[in-house]
């Protein structure tokens, strides 16, 4: 029994109890007595269960939960549920290192990872097209068109001396491959830090009314503040616009959507949908095939934790998880159906757990079986 994401956002809706009463008429027109509607809609509650409220272990009696379906119970109300104890339950289960997302929101400017990034085959390339391989094992200085490049680890750091009289800008390009992340100062003192698979076109140093860089993958921006010269953050699709602020891009090209994700103060994104701005809490996405752009209040953890060393995902289809996995973990994941590329999960765990370990939560918390050989997953 296929359902829509539609439905299956009403489901979880109706588990957590916030459904109301024309909501849950219309999943029991949808979910007449039968055994298929019954096996979907367990499946559906267990991926609930386990997912998105397993960091307290509340579990929902999936037996009532059904026969309130079929039988008609129209009032709004909280099911009843039973707290089983974490270490009891669900480290039997799945391992001892897993902790799920308990659906808070936080709007709090995300911390680094206290780890030192991944840093595998990251390339600096200079303006003269020289290729700088950066292994975060070491540090390093050089020198740019008369910046000052420091290298500690897994941090670049620009500054310039004689900045005076510039008028062309100069660009550096940071390549950050499948499997790592870095972070980059830029001149104006702005942080950014790239995921796996992106890449940053940057000036050595910020001459003329705007301070641009042009992004191909994903970043998040702390920028530097300056009332005078408006930060521009170019992709393919969109355009972001900001003059002091914190947020998250994620334009990668294989994506059908690009997204820009608000943490605090306020941004303009532009994209040939329009213009919108966004306020705290807020997501602009661009749909690539649809031209379209929408903007919506969100939970930012899962679109902003990356940069603390954890991966979240809240009922996120599994074809945007495998997405993510594939990136950090240089992995081919491969879907033996498409039906399997729209079953939701709720997780979150450390981005340096083992990709088979990850891939046993996933098993456990959905029942898809994923097989790993020569770095491939295949999804069944």
């Amino acid at each position: 029994m296929d359902l829509s994401e539609e439905i299956q956002d009403l489901v979880y809706r109706y588990l957590q109890g916030e459904a109301t009463a024309e909501e849950c008429s219309r999943l029991q027109a949808i979910f007449a007595d039968g055994k298929e509607a019954r096996q979907a809609f367990e499946q559906m509650a267990r991926t609930w269960q386990y997912g998105k409220y397993a960091g307290t272990w509340q579990a929902i009696d999936i037996e009532k939960a059904w026969a309130n379906i079929v039988q008609g119970h129209r009032k709004r109300r909280r099911l009843p549920l039973r707290r089983v104890g974490w270490a009891a339950s669900l480290l039997l289960a799945v391992g001892a290192t897993l902790f799920f997302l308990l659906g808070r929101e936080d709007a709090a400017t995300p911390q680094l990872a206290e780890n030192k990034p991944a840093a595998h085959g990251v390339q600096l390339i200079l303006s003269n097209g020289e290729r700088i391989t950066l292994d975060g094992n070491g540090r390093g200085d050089f020198n740019e068109q008369g910046a000052v490049i420091q290298n500690d680890s897994a941090l670049l750091t620009y500054s310039r001396t004689d900045a005076k009289g510039d008028t062309i800008p100069v660009y550096n390009e940071l390549r950050v491959p499948r499997g790592s992340e870095y972070r980059l100062k830029l001149a104006d003192n702005t942080l950014v830090v790239l995921n796996a698979d992106s890449r940053l076109v940057y000036p050595v140093a910020f001459t003329g009314e705007r301070r641009q860089v042009f992004l191909e993958g994903e970043g998040y921006f702390e920028v530097a503040r300056d009332s005078a010269r408006p930060f521009v953050v170019e992709t393919s699709t969109l355009d972001v616009n900001v003059l002091g602020t914190g947020f998250n891009v994620s334009a990668y090209q294989e994506e059908r959507q690009s997204k820009v994700t608000l943490v605090h103060g306020k941004v303009s994104v532009r994209s040939e949908a329009g213009t919108s701005e966004l306020l705290p809490r807020q997501q602009y996405a661009y749909d690539k095939e649809k031209h379209e752009g929408s903007v919506q209040e969100v939970n930012i953890e899962p679109y902003t934790a990356w940069i603390s060393g954890t991966l979240v995902f809240d009922g996120t289809p599994l074809e945007e998880v495998a997405q993510k996995l594939a990136r950090w973990y240089d992995a081919e994941f491969v879907f033996m159906s498409e039906e399997l590329k729209g079953i939701r999960f709720s997780g979150r765990f450390k981005k340096y757990e083992e990709l088979p370990y990850i891939l046993s939560l996933i098993r456990e918390t959905t029942e898809v079986q994923l097989n790993l050989k020569d770095n491939t997953v295949v999804i069944y």
